[in-house]
C-alpha cells in the first residue's frame, strides 16, 4: 500500500499538523522539485490508521511521481500531514493545501487560537508583516487593515453565532 510506496519504504519525512478547516481538502507535491514523494494523513494521531494515503499521481504534469491526496475534513479536528521521500528520494519541495470547504475559526484575529487576541497574536501578525501568513482580512497580504481588525476585536474572542 500507501504506506510502503509499492517498492520502497517511506523516509525523509516532514510532518505538519492541521485543523480549522471543514470540507474537502487537497493537498499536493505537484510542485515538489521532481523527487518520489508520498502523502499520509492522520486524524489527530500517527499511531492510528490513514485516513488518506497517496503515492505517485499521473496527473501532476511535472512530476508524476508527486503526491496530491484528498479528504474530508471537520472542525474541531486535528490532522497530522506526514510528507515523506519514497526510499531514498529526498529534497526540497512544497505542500500546496486547498481547502474546499470553509474556515472554522469563528475569531480569525485570534492567531495562537488560544481564546484571547493579545500580544502573542500581534507579535505573530507582525513577524507575518507583507506575507500571506497570517492575513486576517482575506486580501492575500498582511499589512494594515489586518492589524486594524486585529486592535478593534483585542481581548477575548467572542463566541460566534
Amino acid at each position: 500500500g500507501c504506506l510502503t510506496a509499492g517498492s520502497g519504504a517511506l523516509g525523509a519525512d516532514v510532518w505538519f499538523e492541521l485543523a480549522g478547516v471543514s470540507g474537502t481538502v487537497e493537498l499536493s507535491t505537484c510542485a515538489a522539485g521532481g523527487f518520489d514523494t508520498a502523502i499520509v494523513v492522520y486524524r489527530t494521531s500517527c499511531g492510528g490508521a490513514p485516513i488518506a494515503c497517496s503515492d505517485d499521481d499521473a496527473l501532476c504534469p511535472a512530476n508524476p511521481v508527486a503526491s496530491t491526496v484528498e479528504f474530508s475534513a471537520t472542525c474541531d479536528e486535528r490532522y497530522l500531514v506526514r510528507v515523506a521521500g519514497v526510499g531514498a528520494s529526498a529534497g526540497v519541495g512544497t505542500l500546496v493545501v486547498r481547502q474546499g470547504g470553509s474556515a472554522c475559526n469563528s475569531c480569525p484575529a485570534d492567531l495562537s487560537r488560544d481564546g484571547t487576541i493579545d500580544g502573542t497574536d500581534l507579535a505573530a501578525l507582525l513577524a507575518a508583516w507583507g506575507s500571506a501568513a497570517a492575513d486576517i482580512s482575506g486580501d492575500g497580504t498582511v499589512d494594515g487593515v489586518d492589524l486594524s481588525v486585529m486592535l478593534a476585536a483585542w481581548g477575548p474572542c467572542q463566541p460566534s453565532g
